[in-house]
């Protein structure tokens, strides 16, 4: 497929405040069934929501982050942050959710990689310097595959009771080092614009 028509018939943004309110449903219905918890918290009200929209207008995808002003971040009350975040501006990803009828492995693929391309435009934008994740086991080789470090430090997550692996991105270092790359995931990432693709 090419580049320009990769997220075609979706849109990824921040989302307005009607958005964020179905940004939270999807959210509540897909925790709901797969972990019997709604997934929602009081870090919802402050936290910036990123959503994948299809082109009847619904919201298919989502996540959120919460920025630095608004610590401590919601995985600090289960792991230390490492020394690596002194000093610097790091925010905390969290709370993925794909609506069923996108999962499916081609079509899923495409939503992740737009919801990561915006997550990058986004921290790029306000500054931030690290994102930090709870890493799910189904999750992680999504998270190396856009560029994410799994460090050594692990907990059990209260939804769902899952272990996790915190994980890091250097947004400073990540950019220096795949600016000019040619390597096709990079590329798209950190260099290709995309009108569907907004702040």
């Amino acid at each position: 497929m090419k580049p320009d028509r990769l997220f075609e018939g979706l849109t990824f943004k921040v989302a307005s405040q009607a958005e964020r309110g179905e940004a939270l449903n999807l959210r509540r219905e897909v925790y709901l069934e797969e972990f019997g918890d709604e997934g929602l918290d009081e870090l919802d009200a402050d936290a910036h929501h990123l959503i994948a929209v299809n082109e009847e207008r619904r919201v298919i995808a989502a996540l959120r982050i919460i920025d630095a002003e608004h610590r401590p971040f919601d995985l600090e009350h289960f792991v230390e942050l490492p020394r690596l975040a002194a000093g610097r501006i790091p925010a905390e990803v969290a709370r993925f959710c794909v609506a069923k009828d996108y999962r499916h492995v081609h079509r899923g693929q495409i939503v992740h990689l737009g919801l990561f391309k915006l997550l990058y435009m986004f921290a790029l934008d306000t500054h931030t310097t690290d994102i930090f994740t709870l890493g799910v086991v189904e999750l992680r080789r999504l998270y190396k595959f856009a560029f994410f470090d799994e460090l050594d430090i692990t907990c059990r997550h209260p939804i769902g009771d899952r272990p996790v692996q915190l994980m890091h991105l250097n947004l400073v270092d990540i950019h220096e080092r795949y600016k000019d790359s040619h390597h096709p995931i990079a590329k798209l990432l950190f260099q290709t614009k995309f009108d569907n693709v907004m702040l």
